[in-house]
């Protein structure tokens, strides 16, 4: 790399399981530093269950190897763990996607990433017979991939797989690159638009052998028709005109049914598709159309709105469909990150025209996810509550809602067995990283089936407190066009809210110095295990996570607003601090630039990816940047409204910096090019109102850690230098020598 210097409550029964998760008292709570973060197993993907609730397959994965570090797309250890025995078998090492067969005989899964991806399946996981594989190329861990999982047909004789065809080749570099004004898309977008095709296949799993269904196809969506006679796909028209909606290149879709086993394709004349939520029955689909959620009958090729609307989620079964969405209420216009709000939960029949309110704004819940159970007689939903965080499971059947559990924790995923009312899903508390749990929804008692971090039994992790205060409006500075009327970046109510986290076992006289990060909304994540937060926390600094939910128009000023009110409220409330510390991302080193612009109160600050200057963002030659700037700025162009560009752009105000600023930046940032972080470091350095640095680390992309373990070490390090010479702490992490 280049270094750049100048100067809660449980249902009667259950108390077990939750005391499982206490960590042990810690003798010693400064020793956690990056290299233990890299050392952490952690749940990922989606339990699978074989539908009579035999076994289940999970997966943990490390990141002992780098390719494993911030992955997109995670390979673990694949784990077959059978309830009744307690046993486990380990099936692979590298592996993803694992999907039993109907019956529940048979697992599949995939091993590997990219051409050397392979597919595997086992015709008896637990009596284990030597599995079968067929080397099947797949995408690499990378922005926007696909990666379809296998799909069982026929009777779990088949499977239908998705093999990633070659990229089409990249022009030489040693030859000119032409690029015109009507080209419909431009070539600095390829990073968010996903132009990767797909050759569908069947495999005869008796056999091994294989045919092509489909070829050439930009793949969105498999589904297979409940009976496994067909799939349904929907590929994208990657040479028709798109747009960006923030981050995701939205194209027109094609949907059509391949009828098993030779393939034939019907095309579905559906022009307007944004998605589909799945199979009603073999003849209808429940789609989601600009309009709302619309029921689309395949026979007739009739379809009508059910649910007018934008949806959050919906589930989806042969007699009904279960769907989500914003209670309403209040005004989210405008808003460039919302502040959150209740969801509405309504359950709409088969053939009904009305929908059936399960659950409403006053309820004051979000729902995280539901799924059908029981064979699609009972609707397991998954909420957390807005005021305490706390999440619970509860059962919805016959028209009754009957609580399964209610748990001061953050579940993720959920698996569940088709038959046996089985569950399975990770649990993780603010002070302890997640394991897996099993429930039988008979008897709501879970059990941990996993124990992935044995070397963290002896560390007391910092629990996270939720903390909140009323927001004062603020002056903004004397720019021309800042409001100075009422406070901005709270929720509706006008206050602030954020997690504080504090060192375990601080000395009666030593300085707790402050360390605030932010980007949007943070404080829902009080239940979740923070690896960042834990490093600060053990080495001797609170950490501060504070909401902000900016509007367009005020994205600068909301930040200025809540951070140093927020960082003053817990100052003087929580005995943390005076000495304050920012440290954010891309968004959140945006942040960090607004506050430093605007005050010095903050005595460091380590910024990453941090956006500068909104004009060179706008023209990048990315479409997706231009878009996002021209969306903030209400439409306009730096042309049509200049003042509104540089009051944004923190690099025009770079001579108001007097904070010392680590600037962290990756050559290959495609969010943020590396030109933001030189820009904003040659002013500084320049001026010579403060110590800066900036640190290019190459080949390193906007997170500039992913696929790195030398990359994730050092920036750490780096990180806790920079505090530990310009904030004062009673711990710091130790310092390799240059």
């Amino acid at each position: 790399m280049r270094q750049i210097r100048c100067a809660g409550l449980l249902l009667a029964g259950a108390m077990a399981w939750l005391n499982g998760m206490d960590p042990a008292v810690a003798s010693d709570t400064a020793a956690f530093g990056p290299e233990d973060v890299l050392a952490i197993s952690r749940p990922v993907g989606e339990p699978a269950w074989a539908a009579d609730g035999r076994a289940v397959a999970v997966l943990h994965t490390d990141w002992r190897r780098d390719a494993a570090v911030r992955a997109h797309k995670s390979t673990g250890r694949l784990i077959l763990h059978e309830p009744a025995t307690g046993q486990d078998t380990v099936l692979s090492e590298q592996a993803s996607d694992p999907v039993w067969s109907e019956s529940g005989a048979q697992l599949a899964w995939f091993e590997g990433l990219g051409p050397e991806r392979t597919l595997v399946w086992s015709r008896d996981p637990l009596a284990g017979p030597e599995p079968q594989r067929l080397a099947l190329p797949g995408e690499v861990s990378r922005y926007r991939a696909q990666h379809p999982a296998p799909v069982w047909v026929l009777n779990d004789t088949h499977l239908v797989v998705a093999e990633a065809l070659p990229n089409p080749p990249v022009p030489e570099a040693n030859r000119p690159l032409r690029l015109r004004s009507d080209d419909p898309h431009s070539p600095f977008d390829a990073h968010f638009r996903d132009q990767r095709r797909w050759r569908l296949l069947l495999v005869d799993v008796d056999t091994g052998q294989h045919r092509t269904l489909s070829e050439g196809i930009a793949l969105r969506q498999l589904l297979p028709r409940p009976d496994r006679s067909a799939v349904l796909i929907t590929h994208a028209q990657i040479d028709a005109p798109g747009f960006f909606a923030g981050d995701d290149y939205v194209q027109p879709l094609t949907v059509e049914v391949l009828a098993l086993p030779d393939g034939k394709p019907r095309t579905v004349d559906l022009t307007d598709l944004q998605h589909v939520w799945g199979w009603q029955d073999g003849a209808r689909l429940v789609v989601q159309t600009p309009r709302g959620l619309e029921i689309l009958d395949l026979d007739s090729g009739q379809s009508g709105t059910a649910l007018p609307g934008g949806l959050l989620g919906a589930a989806v079964s042969a007699d009904a469909t279960a769907a989500w969405m914003p209670a309403g209420g209040g005004d989210r216009s405008g808003y460039v990150i919302p502040p959150p709000g209740p969801h509405r939960l309504v359950l709409l029949g088969a053939g009904e025209t009305g929908a059936q309110t399960l659950l409403d704004g006053d309820r004051n819940v979000e729902v995280l996810s539901a799924r059908w159970v029981r064979q699609g007689a009972a609707l397991l939903v998954h909420t957390r509550e807005l005021g305490s965080r706390d999440e619970a499971f509860s059962l919805w059947a016959e028209g009754r809602e009957h609580p399964v559990l209610r748990i001061p924790g953050h579940a993720g995923r959920l698996g569940t067995a088709a038959r046996s009312g089985d569950l399975a899903f990770s649990l993780e508390r603010s002070d302890r990283p997640a394991d897996w749990y099993v429930l039988n929804l008979a008897k709501p008692e879970p059990g941990r089936i996993s124990h992935l971090n044995p070397q963290l039994d002896g560390t007391a992790f910092s629990a996270a407190v939720a903390v909140r205060g009323a927001l004062r409006s603020a002056p903004g500075p004397a720019d021309a066009g800042a409001p100075s009327g009422a406070a901005t970046g709270g929720d509706a109510a006008g206050e602030w809210h954020g997690l504080l986290y504090r060192p375990p076992e601080p000395g009666p006289q030593d300085e707790v110095p402050l360390v605030v990060t932010t980007y949007g909304r943070q404080s829902h994540r009080l239940n979740e295990f923070n690896y960042e937060a834990q490093l600060h926390a053990l080495n001797g600094y609170a950490y501060l996570l504070p909401d902000v939910f900016p509007r367009r128009g005020e994205l600068r000023l909301a930040y200025q607003q809540v951070i140093p009110q927020a960082a003053e409220h817990v100052i003087a409330s929580h005995g943390v601090g005076p000495s304050i510390g920012y440290y954010g991302g891309s968004l959140g080193g945006y942040a960090g630039m607004a506050l430093v612009t605007n005050s010095d109160r903050a005595d460091a600050a380590v910024l990453r990816a941090a956006p500068v200057e909104f004009a060179l963002s706008w023209a990048t030659g990315k479409d997706r940047d231009a878009d996002l700037l021209e969306y903030l700025m209400g439409g306009a162009t730096p042309y049509a409204d200049r003042p509104a560009y540089l009051l944004d752009s923190p690099f025009w105000l770079a001579d108001r910096i007097h904070t010392p600023i680590l600037f962290l930046h990756g050559t290959e940032d495609a969010q943020v090019p590396l030109a933001h972080g030189e820009w904003m470091f040659q002013a500084l350095r320049r001026l010579g109102q403060a110590p800066t640095e900036l640190i290019v680390y190459p080949g390193a992309d906007h997170s500039v850690v992913r696929g790195n373990r030398d990359y994730f070490v050092d920036f750490y390090r780096r990180m806790f230098d920079w505090w530990q010479i310009h904030l004062q702490a009673h711990e710091r992490v130790p310092s390799d020598p240059e």
